[in-house]
């Protein structure tokens, strides 16, 4: 039995896992094991990869393809650590994150997980994400908490694994309200410590767009957290509102704002002047 077992969804994500695999090496933490669930994956240089993979460095598990959340509860069904830490494949830790999180686990019963701050890379690298843990009302309206984090198995049982039919996103999140309504608290390391690879084509791009949908599946699937705390999920979206409000204000009173308007409104002096000043641009031309 290992103390710690990772578990690295991959599919068709060869080109990244090695890396994703490094970094948990890195972390200087010898009683650990560490599996990649390979979730039917059906390109070629994926499946080299993971044919030739040293068993040394990870065990391969194959599956049939059944998404991120069957191949999250596939590893974790079969992990003997008491925490599990996962990592999708094309993300890495920075080589200090697990032994902090470990100590967090062993000396705070009450936390169930342990995340961190967030270094986004790809097309979102001006994104820096807080992520900052919390307890079940923390979870309502947002999600602070990463995928790829350190948790506990009891957490994962207890919560009855990742929804295998949420294929579109939020899966996690859902994930983390399951585990915060049980009493779990999700502690955050405040450094960004996990390096999150955001794709044009990446899931979480995608989820965004459907978020009103999928937050009506994540009250349909966790009513009890929702029920207990609605008043708390009213608050927070009238505080987003609000805060919303006061930054379109701010921009509205922004000279950029007022001298773009006076441009663009019809009737205005600088308006004429600017249309006589594209008119002779174009008869120019």
């Amino acid at each position: 039995m290992s103390k710690v077992t990772a578990v690295i969804p991959c599919y068709n994500h060869g080109q990244y896992v090695d890396k994703a695999v490094t970094s948990i090496r890195a972390q200087g933490l010898d009683d650990i094991e560490i599996f990649i669930v390979d979730d039917g994956s059906t390109a070629p240089e994926t499946i080299s990869i993971l044919d030739a993979y040293p068993s040394e460095k990870a065990t391969v598990l194959r599956k049939q393809n059944g998404h991120l959340s069957s191949a999250r509860n596939y590893g974790a069904e079969r992990a003997t650590g008491e925490y599990i830490l996962g990592l999708d494949a094309d993300d890495f830790y920075a080589p200090t994150f697990l032994k902090q999180a470990v100590e967090i686990l062993d000396t705070r019963p009450e936390v169930g997980a342990v995340t961190s701050f967030t270094q986004n890379f790809g097309i979102r690298t001006d994104r820096h994400e807080r992520k900052k843990g919390g307890t079940v009302t923390d979870f309502l309206t947002a999600n602070p908490c990463n995928a790829s984090c350190l948790y506990r198995k009891a957490c994962w049982e207890d919560a009855g694994g990742f929804d295998e039919t949420m294929k579109e996103g939020y899966e996690d999140w859902n994930f983390w309200l399951a585990v915060t309504t049980k009493g779990w608290a999700i502690h955050s390391i405040p450094d960004y410590l996990l390096h999150y690879y955001v794709a044009a084509q990446s899931m979480v791009v995608d989820s965004d767009k459907k978020r009103p949908a999928l937050m009506k599946r994540l009250v349909e699937n966790n009513p009890e957290a929702y029920r207990n705390h609605m008043a708390q999920v009213v608050y927070d979206e009238e505080r987003k509102i609000q805060d919303l409000e006061q930054r379109l204000n701010e921009v509205r009173g922004s000279l950029a704002y007022r001298v773009g308007r006076c441009l663009t409104q019809p009737g205005t002096v600088l308006s004429g002047i600017a249309r006589r000043l594209r008119n002779r641009s174009e008869n120019r031309d």
